[in-house]
């Protein structure tokens, strides 16, 4: 290049700079094809059914831990079972007949049950850890991923979080749609005020959470870390059990499975 601009360069280096420009542009032609390519090949899931288990009634709710964390079932009969990474019961509770849901942190070992009367959360052991009522009408049950907090969306929209380690009400809030579905995400807040100082400490500060509520006629919100609506869309199909992660979040619906930024921005939509 500097030869070219310099003039009076060599048959040697007009020559070398030919095949530098023609290799840069095959170089150009190549990732362009491999990106082409991405953008039509699939997703491919591999799926290993490591055991198979077989219940006493049909099966109502199954919620899975990461790794050896095992699963949580609720079955026809309100019994709740937790099983580990091989499939095997470890232990089985009976909460009463108005079991509505069911939920494992993404450690798992641990499970939560969700009935009319009261919300549980089970140790290792199958004891109960603590128990708390929960809201008038509740419906569904959403453990966050590190275990920290969970929360229980009720009738009229209405969603709460608790403290997981106690089963402390930290509050809740109203959305202007049903809550059918609920997933929660931690988040890291660069200016989260400090305790003060000489003030007592209750342990390790809980992190902040978002939660996102879908209704299964399409409606979603995204309630940010002080509980107050963030966004709200409306897929207008009906719609499912969300997830999220990172900085997604993600609703199954008739229409694919549709992925959001957490401000709001559509990220793609999934058959």
């Amino acid at each position: 290049e500097r030869a070219r601009l310099l003039g009076g360069a060599s048959p040697e280096v007009n020559e070398g700079i030919a095949w530098a420009e023609a290799e840069a542009a095959r170089v150009d032609r190549e990732a362009n094809r491999q990106q082409e390519g991405l953008r039509k090949s699939a997703l491919v899931v591999s799926v290993v059914s490591r055991w198979r288990w077989q219940g006493e009634d049909r099966v109502q709710r199954v919620r899975l831990a990461s790794g050896d964390g095992g699963a949580v079932v609720l079955d026809g009969k309100g019994r709740i079972l937790l099983l580990d990474a091989r499939g095997a019961t470890v232990w089985s509770r009976t909460v009463d007949d108005s079991v509505r849901d069911v939920g494992m942190a993404a450690a798992g070992k641990e499970a939560y049950a969700l009935s009319v009367r009261e919300a549980v959360r089970f140790g290792s052991t199958g004891k109960a850890v603590w128990r708390v009522p929960p809201p008038p009408f509740p419906v569904r049950l959403s453990v966050r991923r590190d275990g920290e907090v969970f929360a229980i969306a009720a009738g009229q929209g209405l969603v709460r979080l608790f403290d997981a380690a106690t089963g402390r009400d930290m509050g809740g809030q109203r959305v202007r749609h049903a809550a059918d579905h609920l997933a929660l995400l931690a988040v890291e807040l660069a200016d989260a005020a400090p305790p003060k100082r000489g003030a007592k400490s209750a342990g390790p500060p809980v992190r902040p959470t978002l939660t996102a509520v879908v209704a299964e006629r399409g409606d979603v919100t995204l309630l940010d870390h002080l509980g107050q609506p963030h966004w709200t869309v409306s897929l207008g199909a009906t719609s499912g059990a969300p997830d999220a992660a990172h900085d997604r979040v993600v609703v199954p619906s008739f229409d694919g499975v549709h992925s959001f930024l957490l401000d709001g921005t559509p990220a793609g939509l999934y058959d």
